[in-house]
């Protein structure tokens, strides 16, 4: 959802190839050796991933290989439920009504040209209960691949205290998504600061304060995403690339005023609107955003239409 720039990322991975049969006594090919050491390096970071977040391991994660094609199909489909939930219909309205895609154009199937599979090698699907692993080098090492740890976050977070589901409030959908990458990307940096001795708390601030300073070209690569971000609508490319900015922070200020003991509490109840995620005190205080009616974006998409016809003469 992989070690780019801090190892962060979307967790995303693939699903379990099967291994060609052998006799009983037959050795095991190069290939299916490596997928039983990658399943049991899996098992090796979940226990220490839990350890760091304080989490208790109810369960073995089911994992599952897949090929380059069929990994990346359902990677991208993984990714457009993450990011747009149940309001994918609701997304392309309003970037019609903006102006800021054409009409018919797909949400989803933007979300699979934005993520970038190659740091993106594993990722936790809820509905499958499944960690889907890209197929493997030879040389693949699952205990440095922020994906993986990413993906076991989300995999300890369920068994504990399943997140509501997704709904058709896009701001509620994204500060949730802001809210599980950064607690994603904190427990990563924090399984990595242990393993070299250095304090969690301050590994986490570094990084958080790291992507505030970034513009907004290096946030697209060093989160996960592929360059086609770059082309995809403003809203959108504005949206992911901050809410893994502002998660992070989130995720920062919870850890250093609770520990992950705060942060697991957060994800069971996270906030419902952006505006929490970038302002951690209102967050914690139990604001929420107050409810507006609908608005008539066809209205809306009619002015803009007469706008476009229209010829007006420039004032100077």
């Amino acid at each position: 959802m992989i070690a780019p720039r801090w190892g962060l990322i979307l967790l995303l991975v693939s699903p379990f190839v099967g291994c060609q049969r052998t006799s009983p006594k037959a050795a095991l090919s190069d290939d299916a050796a490596s997928k039983v050491a990658i399943t049991q390096q899996i098992g090796q970071v979940l226990a220490e991933s839990a350890a760091v977040r304080g989490l208790t391991v109810t369960s073995t994660v089911p994992v599952r290989f897949l090929g380059a094609d069929p990994y990346r199909q359902k990677l991208g489909e993984h990714a457009a439920a993450e990011i747009f939930g149940a309001a994918s219909d609701q997304v392309a309205s309003i970037w019609v009504a903006l102006n800021f895609a054409d009409p018919g154009v797909r949400p989803h199937e933007i979300a699979l040209q934005i993520v970038d599979e190659k740091q993106n090698e594993a990722f936790y699907h809820q509905g499958d209960n499944v960690l889907y692993v890209r197929e493997p080098s030879a040389k693949y090492d699952a205990t440095t691949s922020a994906a993986v740890v990413k993906g076991l976050t989300r995999f300890l977070q369920v068994q504990h205290s399943a997140a509501p589901s997704m709904g058709i409030d896009l701001d509620a959908n994204m500060a949730a998504f802001a809210l599980r990458e950064g607690a994603a990307t904190a427990t990563f940096t924090a399984y990595t600061a242990k393993q070299k001795g250095k304090p969690v708390d301050d590994s986490v601030a570094k990084i958080a304060a790291l992507l505030d300073s970034l513009p907004i070209e290096a946030l697209i690569t060093s989160t996960g995403f592929a360059p086609a971000l770059r082309r995809a609508p403003l809203l959108l490319r504005d949206a992911l690339t901050r809410a893994n900015a502002g998660g992070l922070r989130l995720v920062a200020a919870l850890l250093h005023t609770g520990g992950f003991e705060l942060v697991n509490r957060a994800l069971a109840k996270p906030p419902t609107s952006m505006l929490a995620v970038f302002d951690p005190p209102r967050y914690v205080s139990g604001w929420q955003p107050v409810a507006l009616s609908p608005i008539d974006i066809s209205a809306r998409r009619d002015v803009t239409a007469r706008l476009r016809s229209s010829r007006h003469p420039r004032v100077c």
